[in-house]
């Protein structure tokens, strides 16, 4: 979880390699900041990204599958799609990450996808005991 998509999307090298030992995806939601955004509004966008995540649905046109198109567009062997999520933010991030995993495991309304490992990173922390 980054942010509002407003800038280049970033992520720290452990997890790029990760993702790539792993022949895994990296997939960095968009979702509103606070202070400018209530939590309703950042929580529905979340919620948002869960269900396309789920529903697997594209809008590219000529492709049904989001999976089926990020196939189509990427050069690597032996891509598949598992049964393994892992989660990471930081900072505000962190706190959309947490909110993923409630929304994500809510009884009534929760995608339930099978989130294994999440990481939450606070790096900031340091900086304001300063």
């Amino acid at each position: 979880c980054t942010g509002a998509n407003d800038h280049i999307p970033w992520a720290f090298l452990a997890s790029l390699i990760n993702v790539r030992v792993q022949k895994g995806i990296l997939m960095i939601p968009e979702y509103p900041l606070g202070p400018e955004h209530n939590e309703p509004e950042i929580g529905r966008a979340l919620q948002e990204f869960l269900e396309f995540y789920k529903c697997d649905y594209c809008f590219e046109e000529g492709f049904d599958s989001w999976r089926e198109w990020l196939l189509n567009r990427v050069n690597i062997e032996n891509l598949k799609f598992g049964d393994q999520i892992y989660a990471e933010g930081e900072s505000a991030g962190g706190r959309a990450l947490i909110t993923i995993l409630f929304k994500n495991a809510d009884i009534n309304e929760g995608t339930h996808l099978p989130i294994r490992v999440d990481l939450d990173r606070f790096g900031m922390l340091g900086h304001y005991t300063r």
